[in-house]
């Protein structure tokens, strides 16, 4: 597991922080304990929109005790916390530790500074050639500075959603990075608000990254530590984006079922 260097935090804020990131948790029934995040990630940016576990996922576990994961999208590789073969290896390791007995395959099919419409053509051949269990999209930062017109950019995000519905596939969205520089560019904002939006109306997970690191840029500076650079921030987010993945899937997919209404 990727160790991270955490600034020092009030004894306050480090409680609130662990409070909430538990709070945000479901109760499993009989699955695994999600692995417990390091202090650094645990921040309101676990929250995870969606409220439908992943269905295919359990099935893959329960049936034959594998489970093959398609990530996709913008590339994560390069720098210390994505050192080798990128976040997923890490993902793909503690998936294993949490659930012992189990095969988790990822096809790593992510490329650097690709757009949503592009992606989106390569998941329907990528389903179709490697059947996986869930697709892990990371999307909308290049669309973001690339202007990629909005309406454009839901449309893309929406059908391919549905299709992947139809297609009994689950998904992971993995949202925008979080840049200090663009916290007031409209376009970059609304583009992670139709992001979001879509994950809402489609009811999937989505890893609020660009969340998670607003609050950790803010906690360093409340804890009077030293303001982290683009880079280092970026290293962290990477980092926490692996826990937070293990996490979803985890509790989601054995998360517990809702109960039928009673029939009268």
């Amino acid at each position: 597991m990727i160790r991270l260097a955490s600034a020092p935090l009030g004894a306050a804020l480090s409680l609130l922080l662990s409070t909430i990131a538990l709070a945000q948790s479901e109760p499993a029934t009989d699955g695994p304990v999600p692995p417990a995040l390091s202090r650094e990630c645990q921040t309101p940016g676990v929250t995870i929109s969606g409220e439908t576990p992943l269905h295919h996922v359990t099935n893959a576990l329960r049936l034959r005790r594998s489970i093959k994961i398609l990530a996709i999208g913008a590339s994560s590789k390069g720098g210390k916390a994505s050192a080798d073969n990128g976040y997923q290896v890490v993902i793909e390791e503690v998936l294993e530790k949490t659930i012992p007995g189990t095969d988790v395959q990822i096809i790593d099919r992510g490329v650097s500074g690709e757009l949503a419409r592009d992606a989106a053509e390569r998941i329907k051949n990528e389903v179709a050639l490697k059947k996986p269990d869930l697709v892990l999209w990371q999307l909308g930062t290049h669309d973001a500075l690339m202007h990629v017109p909005v309406d454009e950019f839901k449309a893309t995000v929406r059908e391919t959603l549905d299709w992947l519905k139809v297609h009994d596939v689950d998904v992971v969205i993995v949202g925008l990075h979080y840049l200090r520089n663009l916290v007031r560019d409209t376009h970059y904002q609304a583009i992670r608000q139709a992001l979001n939006l879509a994950a809402d109306e489609f009811k999937v997970l989505r890893i609020g990254r660009y969340e998670a690191m607003q609050v950790i840029e803010q906690a360093r500076q409340v804890g009077k530590g030293p303001s982290p650079n683009a880079f280092t921030l970026t290293e962290t987010g990477y980092a926490c984006l692996s826990e937070y993945v293990v996490r979803a899937v985890t509790s989601r997919a054995f998360a517990r079922q809702p109960r039928p209404a009673p029939r009268r």
